[in-house]
């Protein structure tokens, strides 16, 4: 991973960073409700007929306001572009030349096309919160302070252990922390904005 998937990424649990959900996470939740058609079933679960279940979360929720810029985080290719209104709802997957498949899911807006090349760094979504979204304090979700908007991302590689319970999906958290800003610096940065407000209301105190 070369880039990170939002400006000022911090790969913490909210509210010291931006994660609200970790992979494998609620296994109570996905076990029964991310049941898809014709995937395959986990020699360790129970599913429906036809359908594969997931055991547990199978990527990373990251949380920011609706809007916010997504990134591309590796050179690669758009390979699909789609609207699942049960799903990820409007979503995209970025694929790599060395075959890591790159899922971004529940935006507000795709900005780019199937087939697009795309750098790291390159604007590919808008923060949103379409197709299945748990919102609000949950007992999936401790807090998401802006009403299930968020980041669905996820890693797996093409064609690659599908069986694994996640539909292929893998755990990458420690990538996340490659490219997470420090979160020293992040309080560092409020701190030093406040310290400036502080004297420029001193100031205006000064001037009166």
């Amino acid at each position: 991973m070369k880039h990170p998937p939002i400006k000022d990424f911090v790969a913490e649990e909210y509210p010291t960073g931006n994660i609200t959900q970790w992979f494998a996470e609620n296994r109570a939740l996905y076990s029964t409700r991310v049941c898809i058609e014709g995937a395959p079933c986990h020699s360790s679960m129970t599913c429906p007929v036809g359908k594969g279940c997931l055991i547990g979360h199978n990527g990373i929720d990251i949380v920011a306001p609706w809007g916010t810029l997504i990134f591309a985080v590796d050179d690669g290719i758009i390979t699909d572009v789609k609207d699942s209104p049960t799903g990820y709802g409007k979503h995209l997957r970025l694929v790599t030349q060395e075959g890591v498949e790159w899922t971004y899911g529940h935006a507000s807006e795709n900005l780019v096309v199937a087939g697009q090349r795309v750098k790291a760094g390159h604007v590919i979504q808008k923060m949103g919160n379409t197709g299945f979204v748990v919102s609000g304090a949950t007992p999936f979700w401790k807090y998401n302070p802006y009403a299930g908007t968020h980041l669905h991302f996820g890693k797996r590689f093409v064609g690659k252990d599908y069986l694994n319970g996640f539909f292929g999906s893998i755990d990458f958290r420690e990538e996340l922390e490659n490219v997470s800003e420090a979160t020293s610096l992040k309080k560092t940065r409020m701190l030093t904005l406040i310290s400036l407000m502080n004297k420029l209301l001193e100031l205006l105190r000064l001037r009166k």
